[in-house]
């Protein structure tokens, strides 16, 4: 899956309201918002000169698929609001009720489905590249990275795989647990293992696109050049 807002011709507007943003990978999950009055806003020159979907109250959403064992979400966005809701710098969710899911929640990022879950703290920030490491082998874990640096990684002995119920962006349970308050650039779900190397490509496109260059670590190999492929 692939958010780009930077690519205009993936968002379908009226005026700067958001009713679908539509996945520029070729697999159709596209996110959505039917009700004017729950669309975010689509602002430009948002992050360092490009354009943004903005949420404040509001959220999109796709169609349930199934994310697999192995799993890489990276996002870049800015955080505009305070609170636990806002530490995580993107929020996303599931259909109210379901018990498998990949989320931002409570401050942190949490791979749930039957308890117990497994979850790592996440951060504050102005404007971050996050990247979430998901693999099911030999156990449950996740792999957190902020702006090409490791922050910290959890992990638990269950091997239940993630189907994404209802994926939502901007809302917990709808709005009715909190919303998110911030900018998403772009999202990228990779829904195969992630290697280091592979991470690291990912971090350095996002950041040389997204003008985030200088948040990356110094020993991080694509600091000063994109990569190429």
């Amino acid at each position: 899956m692939w958010l780009d807002a930077a690519d205009g011709s993936t968002l379908t507007l009226s005026g700067s309201a958001v009713s679908s943003w539509v996945d520029r990978s070729g697999n159709g999950r596209h996110f959505t918002q039917a009700d004017p009055a729950r669309q975010p806003e689509a602002v430009s020159a948002a992050i360092n000169g490009r354009t943004a979907v903005a949420f404040s109250q509001d959220h999109v959403r796709a169609a349930t698929f199934d994310l697999g064992n192995q799993v890489g979400f990276f996002f870049v966005s800015t955080v505009t609001g305070t609170g636990a809701l806002n530490r995580i710098d993107g929020l996303f969710d599931s259909a109210p009720g379901t018990v498998n899911v990949i989320r931002a929640f409570g401050g942190t990022w949490e791979w749930w489905s039957q308890s117990p879950g497994v979850s790592v703290a996440g951060d504050t920030g102005v404007t971050n590249l996050s990247a979430f490491v998901h693999s099911l082998a030999p156990s449950r874990s996740i792999a957190y990275f902020k702006n090409g640096a490791h922050q910290r990684t959890a992990s638990n002995p269950s091997t239940t795989s993630a189907a994404w119920a209802g994926p939502t962006i901007g809302s917990i349970n709808s709005g009715n647990a909190g919303w998110f308050t911030g900018r998403i650039g772009e999202v990228v779900i990779v829904q195969a293992a992630v290697s280091d190397t592979d991470r690291q490509k990912l971090e350095g496109y996002l950041a040389h696109k997204w003008g985030l260059t200088a948040n990356l670590p110094a020993g991080h190999p694509y600091k000063a050049n994109p990569p190429t492929a």
